[in-house]
């Protein structure tokens, strides 16, 4: 895992996953600083921007995942700077796994990036995007183009060259599709999750992101 330098801002997410049927409790916990943190259950290493995953026996019938953010980005500017990788990518395909404990659902995205913009991706990279929670609830669609926001998985093995998406879902934007009219422009960002409580903008360009970089 690539460690953030000491003026990397620390970014926590604490999740909370519910599940039918599920009796004990499991905790995964992920911050992005110096080390680091190990899961509860399992040992597996928890790296930046790892969801805390907490058993609510609560709620009835559906499996679904609620959560709640420590931090919440104020910019552009913000989320770039605490993120390791701003690429654009087109779903390829999805799943759900539950491969750091038996307890806890992944979804994991496979992705094609079309152009990297900071880090190490570039044009052509097939990589994973790891999401709590079940497919259904997934804001990335198969076939869809966006710009992520992403950091390093912190895991452990092959699961070490996975990616969490920045601030949750606040690090998703869709690339609209070109219509006839504005196909020589740059195509336009549209934030996926207006309601992610982030001070961020619902439209961009791309060379605003370029230039919060």
């Amino acid at each position: 895992m690539r460690i953030k330098e000491d003026s990397k801002r620390i970014s926590c997410w604490v999740w909370g996953v519910a599940l039918v049927g599920l009796l004990s409790p499991v905790l995964l916990a992920g911050c992005a600083g110096q080390d680091a943190i190990k899961g509860i259950e399992g040992g597996e290493a928890i790296g930046s921007s790892t969801p805390e995953a907490v058993r609510d026996q609560t709620l009835p019938a559906e499996s679904h995942t609620s959560y709640s953010r420590v931090q919440l980005f104020s910019s552009l500017d913000e989320m770039a700077d605490d993120s390791d990788e701003v690429a654009t990518v087109v779903v390829d395909s999805q799943e759900e796994v539950y491969d750091i404990d038996e307890t806890t659902p992944f979804v994991l995205t496979r992705v094609t990036v079309q152009e990297g913009y900071k880090g190490s991706l570039h044009g052509g990279d097939e990589i994973i995007v790891r999401q709590t929670g079940f497919v259904e609830e997934s804001l990335l669609e198969n076939g869809s183009s966006y710009l992520l926001y992403l950091v390093p998985s912190g895991l452990d093995g092959e699961l070490a060259g996975h990616y969490y998406i920045n601030g949750v879902t606040a690090g998703i934007y869709q690339v609209e599709a070109p219509t006839a009219r504005s196909r020589s422009q740059q195509p336009g960002l549209q934030r996926v999750d207006v309601e992610s409580g982030d001070d961020l903008p619902n439209a961009v360009s791309m060379d605003e992101v370029v230039q919060s970089l």
